[in-house]
């Protein structure tokens, strides 16, 4: 199924912080076993964790300034593609160019300004809803932790499985690679009086940086840099307190059930802080330039108390949440709907003499290419009949078919042997339900044998209702139900 490209256009340095850059490699990991996954970054980035990751990667000429950027994208990868950008030189007219191409383009968002024209915009901000949005009338927004762009340790991660904390005896300091206002700075110069601590961790920013620091220190200060995924998925794991800004770090560390102090110093970061800050082993103390760093020593001891140090309401937020819905998203804008033609008279022949599709059949046995065309003219030709094939990135890959009845349609699906068992059914379903819903409003029945479970949950997840028990040619089945709005 990689036959699909995916181009992630980010940047990130010293200056600005490498939190698109990591929240992008997370993405990449979701994508990377469907879709060719190519990095674009300006030589200026830092890329080194693109490279370590893994991943293919590509450097913008310094010629190319933002406005060329979108052309120089057409004349150096092949349509079609996707396009995701993360970050915020991306203007309206930038993104009408990518579109223009032919790409379908996925926007990662957590400011909200502006009328959305991306095909896809995931903010994975907790508590931003539809309403907080102008967006175009093709936009789709994938909002709140249901999209949660985590590196993989953190998604795996079972929360019931971490220590309980008896005191706070290591915090973590972690202010992005920018460390701006020098607030890791002013966190470390309070907490060394904190006698009780054995363990002052500070992650990000350069070596260089810390170098002052870590000499006016003691041995209980270590410094991090250059940590990768697995390095930073055991430290946030191991501290007993975290201090960070409402990023994307503190929704791994909120994966983990770590206890933080939470604050936000740059307006993107307000929409996680306002999602976090009531969760009772988050203690907030709004924005960290107005913040008084006198103040922390106090607060570190007035957190270290049980209830908040071991309260499951991080990891609770969490819960359910599937790691395919990334996926999907890219899965459901490769997948386009056609009415059936006379050319796919073999295609639907092969499909129907599947070994699967015949045992799943109420009519169980081999069918002759001469049945076939009789069965398959009549089908195409008839007005009580919407019949489908869906593509997945150009390739047929499913058929669809709405036997139309007095009050109802009767659906019926099929997909290759390929494309089986990547949880792509119910996408398929929805896909060529919406196409159906555009020209008729007849509810759909769905009639299954009852062992055939992995339909029953893909017209579940369809969001299809049971509807009642039937026997259907002497076989025990179940009829599943949709409503057309």
């Amino acid at each position: 199924m990689k036959n699909n490209r995916v181009l992630i256009r980010v940047d990130g340095d010293s200056v600005m912080g490498m939190g698109h850059v990591f929240r992008c490699i997370a993405l990449a990991g979701m994508l990377k076993d469907e879709f060719e996954i190519i990095f674009v970054v300006k030589s200026s980035s830092n890329y080194d964790p693109i490279l370590n990751a893994g991943f293919r990667m590509s450097i913008l000429p310094e010629s190319v300034d933002i406005e060329k950027e979108p052309k120089w994208l057409k004349n150096n990868f092949n349509n079609p593609c996707f396009v995701v950008l993360d970050g915020y030189p991306f203007s309206k007219s930038y993104q009408e160019q990518i579109r223009s191409s032919g790409n379908k383009l996925f926007y990662i968002d957590d400011l909200m300004n502006g009328i959305q024209v991306a095909d896809v915009v995931i903010n994975h901000c907790p508590g931003i809803m539809k309403s907080h949005y102008q967006t175009s009338m093709h936009t789709k927004l994938a909002l709140g932790l249901g999209f949660s762009l985590l590196r993989q340790s953190f998604l795996e991660f079972d929360s019931k499985s971490r220590k309980k904390i008896s005191a706070i005896q290591s915090i973590l300091v972690s202010f992005g690679g920018s460390n701006p206002g020098g607030f890791s700075f002013k966190s470390v110069e309070q907490l060394l009086k904190l006698k009780e601590l054995k363990e002052i961790h500070l992650l990000g920013g350069s070596p260089q940086d810390f170098s002052s620091l870590e000499k006016e220190g003691s041995p209980k200060l270590l410094v991090h840099s250059f940590l990768n995924e697995k390095q930073v998925f055991n430290l946030m794991k191991s501290v007993d307190l975290a201090i960070v800004p409402s990023s994307t770090g503190s929704l791994e560390l909120a994966a983990l059930n770590t206890p933080m102090i939470l604050g936000y110093f740059v307006e993107n970061q307000k929409n996680i802080y306002e999602g976090l800050k009531g969760i009772s082993c988050v203690h907030g103390i709004g924005d960290y330039n107005l913040f008084d760093f006198a103040n922390l020593k106090e607060i570190v001891r007035g957190l270290n108390n049980y209830k908040f140090l071991n309260s499951e309401g991080l990891a609770s937020l969490f819960e359910g949440i599937p790691s395919n819905n990334i996926l999907n998203l890219f899965r459901n804008e490769a997948l386009s709907v056609r009415e059936v033609t006379r050319e796919d008279v073999r295609f639907i022949f092969d499909l129907a003499n599947d070994p699967l599709s015949r045992v799943n059949s109420y009519h169980s046995n081999e069918i002759s290419f001469e049945q076939h065309e009789i069965w398959f003219a009549d089908q195409i030709n008839s007005s009580h009949r919407a019949f489908y094939i869906v593509e997945y990135n150009g390739t047929s890959m499913a058929q669809v078919r709405f036997s139309f009845e007095d009050q109802n349609a009767v659906i019926g699906v099929s997909i290759v042997e390929k494309y089986r068992g990547k949880r792509l059914g119910s996408l398929v379903l929805k896909k060529a339900i919406s196409t159906y819903s555009e020209s008729f409003q007849m509810p759909i029945y769905a009639y299954i044998k009852q062992e055939n479970t992995s339909s029953v949950k893909s017209f579940e997840r369809a969001g299809f209702s049971f509807f009642r028990n039937e026997i259907v040619q002497g076989v025990n089945s179940f009829v599943y139900k949709i409503e057309i709005n």
